[in-house]
């Protein structure tokens, strides 16, 4: 059996997290809520900027943050830390 692709963001907030991300704001549109999104630049999503502004424009999103990962050092021994010149090229996206 072939395993599932996993989405970015449930490659670090773990499996499920994008499914339950997508519910609440369902939630919040139900009930009339304003909601906002972040996205956290790291090597999985840095390609995806204008993708994710789509898709908060399709949700309904009040706003949308970009914003820079904070190097730790569980994040750069996982190599999600951008580059110099990938933050440069992810900051001109935004």
């Amino acid at each position: 059996m072939m395993e599932q692709r996993r989405l970015p963001h449930d490659r670090i907030r773990g499996q499920g997290s994008f499914r339950r991300v997508m519910q609440a704001i369902s939630i919040c549109k139900i009930k009339g809520i304003h909601f906002s999104l972040q996205m956290v630049l790291n090597q999985y999503n840095f390609k995806e900027i204008s993708r994710m502004a789509m898709l908060a424009s399709h949700l309904g999103a009040k706003r949308l943050f970009f914003s820079h990962l904070i190097l730790t050092q569980r994040n750069v021994k996982e190599g999600l830390s951008l580059t110099p010149d990938e933050s440069l090229e992810a900051e001109k996206e935004v």
